[in-house]
């Protein structure tokens, strides 16, 4: 007899298979289908000794180099990184009895904002 709170005996198994597998992702099926040599034929109609992910680039960069502007944005991203952006914090002294601006902090403060996005247009 199991013990209290225990609803099975010691060593018993309930679940013998584990955890049922789950489906493959649409992510793993991708990688897959990229990794795979590509059945496209060209316009010549041979089929190049390429991968799927070789010719995705390639298509990529045709685009990107006849000016369409997303493809190229989304390459200059893999290649260089994000560009990054200063950030420029303000924080406020908030009076510590009172919890809300007074009239004169709040004046201050939306002339500090306005001169902040004046400099940074």
């Amino acid at each position: 007899m199991p013990g209290k709170g225990r609803p099975f005996r010691k060593g018993q198994v309930t679940n013998p298979n584990g955890r049922p597998k789950k489906g493959t992702s649409l992510t793993e099926l991708m990688r897959r289908f990229l990794e795979r040599k590509t059945q496209l034929k060209d316009k010549s109609g041979n089929v190049p000794d390429l991968t799927n992910k070789e010719l995705f680039i390639q298509t990529c960069l045709l685009h990107a180099i006849g000016g369409d502007p997303a493809f190229s944005n989304q390459i200059w991203k893999y290649v260089e990184g994000e560009p990054t952006q200063k950030v420029e914090q303000m924080v406020a002294q908030v009076s510590a009895s009172a919890g809300s601006f007074n009239t004169k902090q709040a004046a201050e403060f939306r002339k500090s904002f306005r001169d902040f996005m004046l400099r940074n247009a």
